[in-house]
């Protein structure tokens, strides 16, 4: 995740939500790895604890990388602190859903709610030009690229083209 968050060039938005999801589907990825380790955790007050330090260490990887991106004074601050917060407690909660129901469908609709939670802090705040007053209905892109255009050029024109900001 550090190095993911460290490297990226993605927007904030986009970063937070594959940095969300880069975590959960490690814990998905091996069912009985993380179903024989959450048995361990249930069954050890010392690991359980121990497991409230590492979500606190992933709260404040985020909120760092937060800080960072969006300078960390006044109003950006508040976000950082709150984004990351929230982002992991979504995080925690969806993962708890999984592991009394080990469906592939709690990914999806993990992801949907991540995007939504990451776009409501942002939007509240006015970061990266994400505003929450998109006043007169659908909003139509139209974005020119290349013949030989890939998947993410066409992505970054589209996201360029949708970026609206503030004066």
């Amino acid at each position: 995740m550090d190095a993911f968050l460290a490297e990226t060039d993605h927007d904030v938005a986009s970063a937070m939500r594959e940095g969300l999801m880069l975590v959960f589907r490690y814990h998905l990825e091996d069912k009985e790895r993380t179903l024989a380790r959450h048995r361990l955790l249930k069954q050890s007050v010392q690991l359980r604890n121990r497991e409230l330090l590492t979500s606190h260490r992933y709260e404040r990887l985020f909120r760092r990388w937060l800080q960072t991106r969006l300078g960390d004074e006044g109003v950006h601050d508040s976000v950082a602190v709150g984004l990351a917060g929230a982002a992991v407690a979504l995080h925690n909660s969806y993962l708890r859903r999984w592991l009394l129901n080990p469906s592939l469908e709690i990914l999806e609709q993990f992801q949907n709610e991540a995007k939504k939670l990451i776009r409501v802090f942002l939007s509240g705040y006015n970061v990266d030009g994400i505003v929450t007053d998109r006043t007169g209905g659908p909003v139509a892109v139209v974005t020119i690229l290349g013949e030989i255009s890939d998947t993410e050029e066409v992505c970054d024109a589209v996201r360029g083209a949708l970026t609206v900001r503030s004066p």
